[in-house]
C-alpha cells in the first residue's frame, strides 16, 4: 500500500498536498522500521 501512495505521487497536481503525503509516508516508513528493530529485538 505504501509503494502504491509513493507511485501515485507521481500523478497528482497540487504540490502542497504532495509534500503533505510525501512527510506522511516518511513518518510512516521511519515508525515501521522503529517497530520492526523493536519486534526483533524482544523475539530475541
Amino acid at each position: 500500500a505504501i509503494a502504491n501512495v509513493k507511485i501515485n505521487l507521481k500523478s497528482l497536481d497540487n504540490q502542497e498536498y504532495k509534500e503533505n503525503i510525501k512527510n506522511e509516508y516518511l513518518k510512516l516508513k521511519k515508525e515501521s522500521s522503529r517497530l520492526k528493530a523493536e519486534i526483533i529485538e524482544l523475539a530475541n
